[in-house]
């Protein structure tokens, strides 16, 4: 799904080599279909108004016109950071502790409404980790985009004027904000209340922080947060290991490395193991096989 035209742009620059065809769903939501990739079906959902009452609009219909077809949802486009590396104009040396540069990636692991100042479900484990396992095996490519993905909790909701409203909000938020945009909240909720089991994540490149000062962000840098970000679906999808079985499951095959005990445990007729990384605040959790959408015998 995308939301402006910078982002629609960036997402079929991505599958310039795949054949473009209308995918009618219902009356008045334009959506394209690029074919089938490793396996899957891959439509594009363009919409034509940011904003959280748009997404899930626009995500509702989209589940009722795709109904069992659809396994996942994912929001490419452009975000905010919040923790802006910093360097001396005149040195050059990096000032104080910022991790992020515009064109990074932000992925969600869950989202933080900060006008309710709530935390929204996270977004399904398994379906993160095969994110996360293709920046662990591209991280040790010259040059891979994927050390510039950062992994964490998305403020969303309207436009922030102020940089004191952002960071009145993410004081109220979990330790790991790592940006803010404007649709997934709306996303998550549409999932949330289809009858079926829909993945869904958001990845989004940095075009700005969330102040005054991203009204004054040219084109260019907008147009390369939103390309950075679709390059980073795009590498996912047509990884080589699927995200999803003949019966529509997700594949473990891809997520293998960070099982830890996987196999171990099975051995012991067990249905746990451990993943480290599974809570918003990155502690240790023990998780059963299905928390991961597979079941004991996959």
């Amino acid at each position: 799904m995308t939301f402006n035209s910078d982002e629609t742009g960036a997402v079929r620059n991505q599958f310039l080599d795949r054949p473009l065809t209308p995918c009618p769903l219902t009356e008045g939501y334009a959506c394209d279909s690029y074919g089938i990739l490793n396996g899957m079906e891959i439509v594009h959902c363009v919409c034509g108004i940011q904003g959280n009452d748009s997404s899930q609009l626009n995500c509702s219909q989209l589940i009722k016109g795709l109904g069992q077809r659809l396994k996942a949802v994912i929001a490419v486009g452009m975000a905010y950071g919040t923790d802006e590396e910093k360097h001396d104009s005149t040195t050059g040396e990096k000032i104080g502790e910022g991790r992020q540069l515009l064109g990074d990636m932000l992925v969600s692991e869950a989202i933080f409404d900060y006008r309710t100042s709530k935390l929204t479900p996270p977004a399904p484990l398994g379906f993160i980790q095969h994110f996360k396992h293709q920046a662990m095996i591209r991280k040790i490519e010259a040059g891979s985009i994927w050390e510039k993905v950062h992994f964490g909790v998305l403020l969303s909701g309207g436009y922030v004027d102020k940089a004191t409203e952002r960071d009145a909000f993410i004081k109220k938020c979990p330790d790991r904000v790592i940006g803010g945009e404007m649709e997934g909240l709306g996303i998550s909720t549409a999932v949330s209340g289809a009858e079926t089991k829909i993945d869904w994540i958001i990845v989004k490149g940095i075009s700005g922080w969330g102040d005054e000062e991203d009204k004054k962000m040219g084109s260019a840098v907008k147009k390369a947060a939103a390309e950075n970000a679709a390059r980073v679906v795009h590498e996912v999808l047509s990884s080589s290991a699927p995200l999803y079985n003949a019966s529509g499951k997700r594949d473990i095959r891809a997520v293998r490395p960070h099982l830890k005990n996987l196999d171990k445990a099975r051995e012991r007729g067990k249905k746990e193991f451990e993943w480290e990384g599974a809570s918003p605040d990155g502690k240790r959790e023990q998780l059963p096989v299905e928390a991961f959408g597979f079941s004991g015998e996959d």
